[in-house]
């Protein structure tokens, strides 16, 4: 049977079994999240099976066992859940490996906004943990818009949610970027180089980040952005 990995928004990961071009066209477009195990038609003679894929008891993503001209098994379903509880435990690895290294590069911007490193040492710094910084450099606040009801650890687990997504996002377009947070608010250092390099412009940037931020939270946020400086140690007046 052919198998599908799904992200959280049902873009398609990895397959087996079958072309990741054909599962593109073949796999169901949902919607909305999925909580359970669920036999759903494809099109004619296509069936998906399709199970979630939980981490910290959040849906991180959706594995699928795809049906043409097939009938569905009695043992299928209990095969899919073990191999999302598989899925499981790679997300989680993943997860860790991320989140240290998001702690490592915040602890680094951390450092440049309060001036504790500069010069040739700032340079060193950046290559060991893999942060090619190309000149000019400008920084993104976001911050929240009015009042939210969110409780002080609601927001640090929305805050690092949402850096993951921005950094994700930064790093699949290959824009070189550091994201942290202060005094509760997600700070982005952007290699501006790499956006001209890539044929990306700030303000398109910029907005599409805040897209992001509205798009997986209620709350409302606004950003600033900084104007352009050519040397990373200038960050810090900016």
């Amino acid at each position: 049977l052919p198998v599908i990995i799904e992200d959280i928004n049902h873009s398609l990961i990895a397959s087996a079994g079958m072309p990741m071009e054909t599962a593109t066209r073949k796999m169901i477009r949902f919607t909305g999240q999925i909580r359970k195990t669920e036999y759903v038609r494809a099109g004619e003679g296509l069936y998906q099976l399709i199970t979630p894929i939980y981490l910290h008891r959040r849906i991180m993503g959706y594995c699928s066992f795809l049906y043409q001209n097939t009938d569905l098994q009695e043992v299928d379903k209990m095969i899919l859940e073990r191999a999302s509880l598989a899925c499981s435990t790679y997300f989680l690895n993943e997860w860790t490996k991320f989140n240290a290294e998001q702690r490592i590069r915040g602890s680094f911007l951390e450092d440049i906004l309060n001036g504790r490193i500069l010069g040739d040492e700032l340079t060193k710094r950046a290559h060991y943990i893999g942060v090619e910084l190309t000149p000019p450099f400008f920084i993104a606040a976001l911050k929240k818009a009015g009042e939210s009801n969110l409780s002080y650890k609601e927001e640090l687990e929305l805050n690092d949610e949402l850096i993951g997504t921005l950094s994700s996002y930064l790093q699949s377009r290959q824009i070189n970027s550091l994201l942290g947070q202060k005094e509760g608010n997600i700070i982005v250092l952007i290699s501006e180089g790499s956006l001209l390099k890539n044929n990306y412009h700030k303000k398109e940037l910029c907005k599409k980040m805040l897209e992001l931020c509205l798009s997986k939270s209620n709350v409302a946020f606004k950003m600033g952005v900084s104007t352009s400086s050519n040397a990373l140690e200038d960050i810090i007046q900016l």
